[in-house]
């Protein structure tokens, strides 16, 4: 079974007001042979500061080609509350009740 862990990530700066902010991100993947042609749904579900909510903040659906030990997604888009805070983004595959969570705390320029 392909597992999702790890992360590092702690801050980013965006211009005041903004909604969004772009960003890339390393999957580090525990895969097996057995993984390998299977296809894959990750998702990222997002929450803000005042507990506002963003299910599926962003998906990919994706099959493994070989043994990876890591995939670079393409660049993404997540959301983000006008006015920065702590924001809370989640890493789950489809189909399974295993999170990651990753800590983001926005910063306005």
């Amino acid at each position: 079974m392909l597992n999702v862990e790890g992360g590092v990530w702690a801050t980013t700066t965006v211009a005041p007001h903004s909604t969004l902010f772009r960003c890339s991100c390393v999957v580090l993947c525990d895969t097996r042979r057995r993984d390998v042609g299977i296809h894959y749904a990750l998702h990222i579900d997002a929450a803000g500061p005042t507990g506002q909510r963003w299910a599926s903040a962003w998906s990919t659906n994706f099959q493994l080609p070989s043994a990876m030990k890591f995939m670079v997604l393409p660049q993404i888009t997540l959301p983000i509350e006008p006015n920065g805070g702590r924001h809370v983004y989640s890493f789950r595959l489809d189909g399974s009740h295993e999170r990651f969570d990753i800590l983001l705390d926005v910063l306005m320029q």
